[in-house]
């Protein structure tokens, strides 16, 4: 658009050159004389000669916002290439008024979260990625306020608040304004999975002249509320015992053996098997016990993460399992 001066009228046409139409009339106060506008067009700044001020128009809407006083028969204006300072000759009293513009802080917002879910414990540090985010003053997870806020332009982060399950969003409060909602701000609070793991150790003879040797079962029982979806057992053998016959998952070292388990429902059990050869040093109690060393999800239950099978054995022909 031109705006164009009626310095005797008192008002501004404004005129689409493309149209060659005036659009649009605009009063200011007394004579108005020349135009700048802010790097973004969004403003125009005209000297009112007779009034001693400068008009402040919103050329979105070609309304007067303010009439800024200056010095006396204010002339020429400019605008700093930033936007910031306006620039006002005074004609009648020689002089030159610089005037800090109000630049508008734009809103922030928010692009995208890491992670994207957490405890409704809380306490998980969250990155906020957007732009427009420094000097954020608040933070919320739905309506309740973060902690630990850190910020630059376009990355936050955040401790996560203690929140009931569900689906929330975060936004981001900066002087410019709150972040608008979006799929891509939204946290979800989780309730802490569990399953508890039960083992247990069942052992049998297989006895003969012929490479005796007694069979020891691990079984890791899932006695729920949530599946498993990985869980370690490691069997303890009496010094100078060894392992043959791994199952798959398990490997041996010395006395002890390490068995891996994937995914076990609800309710359901896994076993692995294993042999422990006899000879004639086995006389005697052979015990070998199984524990839980690690599980995912958390195990509630700890007093069912261990137990123990003992096999006696009198002769590499006879011994007694329970």
């Amino acid at each position: 658009m031109v705006y164009v001066s009626h310095s005797n009228d008192n008002f501004l046409s404004v005129v689409d050159p493309a149209a060659l139409a005036v659009t649009a009339t605009i009063t200011t106060a007394g004579n108005p004389i020349v135009s700048a506008f802010s790097p973004d067009g969004a403003t125009a700044y005209v000297t009112s000669y007779s009034s001693n001020s400068l008009a402040v128009i919103d050329t979105a809407t070609n309304t007067v916002t303010e009439n800024a006083p200056v010095g006396s028969g204010p002339y020429g204006v400019a605008v700093s290439p930033d936007g910031t300072l306006a620039y006002v000759a005074n004609n009648a009293s020689a002089t030159l008024d610089v005037l800090r513009v109000a630049t508008a802080t734009p809103a922030p917002t928010v692009t995208a979260i890491s992670p994207a879910t957490g405890p409704i414990a809380g306490g998980t540090v969250v990155t906020i990625t957007g732009t427009g985010l420094s000097g954020a003053t608040a933070i919320t997870f739905g309506a309740t306020p973060a902690t630990g806020i850190s910020c630059t332009a376009t990355s936050c982060t955040a401790t996560a608040p203690a929140h009931a399950a569900g689906t929330v969003h975060v936004q981001v409060t900066t002087p410019g304004g709150t972040s608008a909602t979006s799929v891509a701000d939204q946290y979800t609070y989780l309730v802490p999975q569990a399953a508890d793991i039960d083992v247990n150790v069942a052992a049998q003879p297989h006895l003969g002249i012929l490479v005796p040797y007694l069979t020891y079962t691990l079984t890791a029982h899932n006695t729920d509320p949530d599946a498993v979806t990985s869980a370690t057992v490691q069997a303890s053998l009496p010094a100078g015992a060894s392992a043959t016959n791994l199952p798959t998952g398990c490997t041996a070292s010395t006395t002890t053996v390490t068995c891996t388990y994937g995914a076990i429902a609800n309710g359901a059990s896994v076993n692995k098997s294993f042999r422990v050869p006899l000879h004639l040093l086995s006389l005697g109690q052979v015990k070998v016990t199984g524990t839980r060393t690690a599980s995912a999800p958390t195990d509630p239950n700890p007093a069912n993460n261990s137990a123990s099978a003992t096999c006696t054995v009198i002769s590499i022909i006879l011994a007694t399992c329970p």
